[in-house]
């Protein structure tokens, strides 16, 4: 279910054997690398639409006149990532739009990116994983499982392990 201000990511990766590319679009939080096999670079396929780290993201909010700020605990001082209000959205980009009506944009970033000659590992992934994990870690476990099912249940329960994505405060409190 969905909670008051919430709103739906989506991240779409498209192999195009013909071309040899992949095409990616990505309204949200979740987002997608590719890990060139052999001595490649790791090549981000996704922008990011977080508010705390999107300085354009930022600015688009600000020119339409919406308030940013970060939450405020029980004694009035900021916690918490950035947000914008009324609402409280930590992104500003969503497929569904159950926030501030002029501050949810639906319309998707997109990517071509040409596919490594060696070829690569393509990750997608929500906060929940890369807040978690250093990219190299994630490129590691992909590389070292037999098939994408293992590779995907060891990097959740490798990010599951790490806990530094909860507030202190509580048990089992998520960051957002």
């Amino acid at each position: 279910a969905l909670a008051d201000g919430s709103g739906c990511m989506l991240t779409v990766c498209v192999l195009n054997r013909t071309r040899n590319e992949v095409i990616t679009i990505q309204a949200g939080v979740a987002a997608a690398v590719m890990f060139a096999r052999g001595r490649g670079h790791d090549q981000p396929l996704t922008e990011d639409h977080r508010l705390a780290t999107s300085a354009s993201e930022q600015r688009r909010l600000l020119d339409l006149g919406v308030h940013l700020a970060p939450e405020q605990d029980a004694h009035g001082a900021p916690c918490g990532p950035l947000r914008a209000w009324p609402g409280g959205l930590t992104c500003a980009r969503a497929i569904g739009n159950l926030g501030p009506p002029r501050a949810v944009l639906p319309l998707p970033s997109c990517s071509i990116v040409t596919v490594p000659p060696a070829g690569g590992d393509l990750i997608i992934g929500s906060h929940g994983v890369w807040g978690e994990l250093l990219a190299s870690h994630v490129a590691s476990c992909a590389r070292a499982s037999p098939s994408a099912d293992t590779a995907a249940r060891i990097i959740v329960e490798s990010a599951i392990a790490q806990h530094t994505s909860y507030y202190q405060e509580g048990y089992g409190v998520p960051m957002e």
